[in-house]
């Protein structure tokens, strides 16, 4: 019992530790170079990463910005 206890102790801390380990984002400096838009061209905010504007939203989809077109800038009264 004690052997299977010197086991499985560390082995359930290391599954603990790697399932509540916080996962990097992929490769989003690689979508930077790839596709020479900033990271707020497809994110509303650094802070949380999932929320998408809407070219974001279409690259998700498309995996290019092919046929997107960018909504015109809002005008100012």
């Amino acid at each position: 019992m004690i052997s299977f206890l010197k086991l499985a102790a560390p082995a359930a801390i290391l599954g603990a530790a790697l399932l509540l380990n916080p996962k990097p984002a992929p490769a989003i400096q690689r979508y930077t170079e790839l596709e020479k838009k900033p990271c707020l061209y497809c994110h509303v905010t650094m802070i949380n990463k999932l929320l998408l504007t809407d070219a974001g939203k279409w690259y998700a989809k498309h995996h290019n910005f092919n046929g997107y077109q960018p909504p015109p800038p809002a005008q100012k009264k």
